[in-house]
């Protein structure tokens, strides 16, 4: 088991190494928990303006609407 020091350093370095990779990433993309939507006004899909209430879910669930091509 580490000492909280040294799990501190290797946190910090990991830390690091993901801020390196990011700024010499031509493309980022990031994984957030249930409601990062709602407070960035972006549509939820259940809320009372969801996506599911005017969208049903097998017409979203597809490639095109994915790479946001929906026409």
């Amino acid at each position: 088991m580490l000492s909280p020091a040294k799990h501190y350093v290797l946190v910090i370095q990991v830390i690091g190494k993901a801020i390196k990779l990011i700024k010499h990433s031509k493309y980022a993309i990031a994984f957030t928990g249930a409601g990062i939507s709602t407070e960035s006004g972006i549509p939820t899909f259940k809320g009372p303006n969801g996506l599911w209430r005017r969208f049903r879910a097998e017409d979203l669930a597809t490639p095109k609407h994915s790479l946001g091509t929906q026409s």
